[in-house]
This record gives structure tokens, C-alpha cells and sequence, in this order.
């Protein structure tokens, strides 16, 4: 249930992507952002780990496409 949920790990809202937004491309945007507030370039990070359960394809991995995405 939402209260389950909200009480023992904090997700208020789930948010959903469209048919058009690839799930690479949602995680490069969250992964941007994430660099951003940090003040780091995409120079900084060493490794990408991306966790999904809907990956566009088998090669290459979800993180080598966010990766690529990130510069």
C-alpha cells in the first residue's frame, strides 16, 4: 500500500516515463543533474552504474549508453 511504502523506505510519488523518453536518455538527464549540484564535469566520475529492469538491448550495457550520453 502507499502508507507501507511511504513509511519504511520514503517514496512519496513514482513518476513514469513516456513512450517516446528512452530509459538511457531519463538516466543521463537524473545523472546531469546530479553532477551539476555536485559541481562536478563528466570528467570527474571514473564509473557509471546504471540498475534497471527495462534495458533497451543486451550491448551495449545500459551504463556504457548513459556513459556515452553523460560526455
Amino acid at each position: 500500500s502507499d502508507e507501507w511504502i511511504t513509511s519504511r523506505v520514503g517514496i512519496k510519488t513514482r513518476h513514469v516515463g513516456g513512450p517516446d523518453e528512452p530509459v538511457d536518455e531519463m538516466a543521463a538527464h537524473a545523472g546531469a543533474k546530479a553532477l551539476a549540484t555536485a559541481g562536478l564535469a563528466p570528467s570527474d566520475v571514473d564509473l557509471v552504474l546504471v540498475a534497471t529492469s527495462t534495458a533497451i538491448d543486451r550491448s551495449p550495457s545500459m551504463s556504457a549508453r548513459v556513459a556515452a550520453r553523460l560526455g
